[in-house]
């Protein structure tokens, strides 16, 4: 990988915050982007071709007790 130097960086630091960890994880915005893409995979398997069309949408919860 010598070759290959600019394309990535190697090393560690204590860090008991875990900063460098949280900043992996996706923000709330791109969080709901992944979501929505999702949704939208999703209505591509059903063949829904237009997206602006308003649909019904049913929403449940489901309570231990």
């Amino acid at each position: 990988m010598k070759a290959f130097t600019e394309y990535y960086e190697t090393g560690s630091t204590f860090q008991p915050e875990w900063e460098q960890y949280l900043m992996l994880y996706p923000s709330e915005t791109n969080l709901e982007r992944m979501q929505n893409r999702r949704v939208l995979e999703a209505l591509a398997e059903q063949m829904v071709t237009s997206h602006e069309v308003p649909r019904k949408v049913d929403h449940w919860l489901y309570f231990g007790d």
